[in-house]
């Protein structure tokens, strides 16, 4: 159960990432909440759908799905689709490193963006 909650938390983080734009944006006291509100309920929206999906496609299988180490990989074995496994654990891996490296690089779009902006006269604030 404890690694359930941590995993559920961390796959809503990232929906406030619309805020950190708010200069740029046009009407951004309407359009910011907007876009996080939206944002978080399409990827709430999402994890209950296929939450749903994963215990119902597990009923009267052997184990339970809080026992599976790799649930998605036994969904293809008990869909009959083995052959989906590697994909499915290859998509798994690459969303992970993605979810990974934009929390490295997340202050670097910033540092990153702004001074070259200024610099070669497209940011109209400087």
């Amino acid at each position: 159960m404890g690694f359930g909650v941590v995993v559920a938390i961390f796959s809503l983080v990232g929906f406030e990432c619309a805020t950190t734009f708010g200069d740029e944006a046009k009407n951004s006291f309407k359009t910011i909440p907007k876009a996080v509100i939206w944002s978080l309920l399409a990827a709430g929206i999402f994890f209950v759908i296929v939450t749903y999906m994963e215990v119902y496609g597990t009923r009267g299988y052997k184990s339970t799905l809080d026992q599976l180490t790799a649930p998605l990989n036994d969904l293809a074995d008990i869909a009959r689709v083995g052959w989906l496994k590697i994909p499915i654990s290859l998509g798994a891996m690459i969303s992970l490193f993605s979810l990974r490296l934009s929390w490295v690089l997340r202050p670097w779009d910033r540092l990153v963006s702004k001074p070259s902006d200024a610099v070669a006269g497209n940011d109209q604030r400087y």
